[in-house]
């Protein structure tokens, strides 16, 4: 028990009781993306489709495609909206 409150100590920056894992349960949200799939949505988006209408084009939820930008965006791959007139 000792070693496991240096290992906590030196690797966690936050103590917590309980660890909650954000979208655990989320069924409808596809994670993996094809190559030709990602560029295709970098060109709708530059487009300024809509994730909605984007999310219809590759039959996906919205949450998967909105997934997407975010990550997307993370990586300067594609350019932020104005106002985050996304939806």
């Amino acid at each position: 028990m000792k070693s496991a409150g240096r290992l906590e100590a030196k690797y966690l920056k936050n103590r917590r009781r309980y660890i909650y894992t954000a979208m655990d349960n989320v069924k409808e949200v596809e994670w993996h993306w094809s190559a030709p799939d990602v560029i295709a949505f970098q060109e709708l988006w530059e487009a300024g489709i809509s994730i909605k209408d984007i999310a219809a084009y590759f039959k996906q939820s919205e949450l998967s495609v909105f997934l997407l930008s975010l990550d997307r965006l993370s990586k300067d791959k594609i350019t932020p909206r104005e106002g985050w007139n996304i939806w």
